[in-house]
């Protein structure tokens, strides 16, 4: 039996995959965050903060032979952008720092992020794992930078480890708690006017499914996650039942304000892939990592109803 360490386990994605793999006998799940779970998970929760000493001490006790990084979140909705960005660069560097005094360790699998692209007219509307990083990034697109920067040097220095690094597109459905999805599941989705660009959504179940394959069959590299064919905002919008209500710049940012007053704070970058869009290449994720998702977009947006 293998020790599987999951952080970020009180993410919705995190207290899925501890819940998938609690129920397999290969596997000794061990989950840590410092946050309250968002779902009961079926172990017991540490709370840790992962740029702590006695956190860094407890790694090494552990020796777990596969780590699962999914504390990378934005959590600026909750904490506040720079405290968030913090948390996610701090967190990582010291998490990554422990596990280079860990002879026996096998597979790591971090969770980054397809923002860490940007989104803008200085940035690609296609983009594949080779696409420069650069131009102007947000607070979160800039931790998830140097959440990357630093899984480089631990790939150094742990050269019999494999190293998967996993650029999620946006997930969308009814058991994903982010901002994103939170305001798509709105009846009527404030946009700006003029702007109809194209996205892909990934189903849920297929973020565990494609967590726990690359923990059973990870390759080392960096890998974009999504739905092959992307669709236009306004049609996801259409097939989820949703409204859309375009919007002069001015009236967004007031709709924006009224929003998270009411406790959906809508970041940056989600508010920029929605006005601008972003397409990603998947060639690597079918071809090098084995997966495939099996939901489309249209699905994933027509289930959303």
């Amino acid at each position: 039996m293998r020790t599987v360490l999951v952080t970020g386990a009180a993410s919705w994605e995190g207290a899925q995959l501890v819940r998938r793999l609690a129920r397999r006998d290969d596997i000794e799940v061990v989950a840590v965050d410092d946050a309250a779970p968002a779902i009961p998970i079926p172990v017991p929760l540490r709370r840790w903060s992962l740029d702590s000493l006695d956190f860094a001490r407890w790694v090494v006790a552990l020796e777990p032979e596969t780590v699962v990084h999914l504390q990378t979140m934005d959590r600026s909705d909750v904490m506040g952008a720079t405290r968030s960005r913090e948390s996610v660069v701090l967190g990582a560097q010291a998490l990554f720092g422990a596990l280079t005094r860990l002879p026996n360790l096998r597979r790591v699998v971090v969770k980054s992020d397809a923002a860490i692209y940007g989104t803008g007219v200085r940035h690609p509307s296609i983009a594949d794992e080779r696409t420069p990083l650069k131009g102007r990034a947000t607070r979160h697109e800039r931790a998830l930078r140097d959440v990357e920067a630093f899984v480089g040097h631990l790939g150094d220095e742990l050269p019999l480890a494999e190293v998967t690094v996993l650029r999620f597109g946006e997930a969308y459905g009814a058991t994903v708690d982010s901002p994103f999805a939170r305001l798509l599941r709105l009846p009527a989705v404030p946009v700006v006017a003029g702007f109809d660009p194209l996205i892909q959504l990934l189903d849920p179940d297929d973020v565990i499914r494609c967590l726990e394959h690359s923990i059973d069959h990870g390759q080392a590299g960096t890998f974009n996650i999504a739905p092959e064919l992307p669709l236009y905002v306004s049609q996801v919008l259409r097939l989820s039942g949703a409204s859309r209500i375009p919007m002069v710049p001015m009236q967004l940012r007031a709709a924006h304000s009224a929003l998270a007053k009411g406790g959906l704070t809508v970041p940056e970058h989600t508010q920029n892939l929605l006005q601008r869009g972003r397409v990603l290449r998947v060639d690597a994720m079918q071809d090098v990592l084995g997966f495939h998702p099996r939901t489309t977009t249209r699905q994933v947006a027509v289930e959303a109803a």
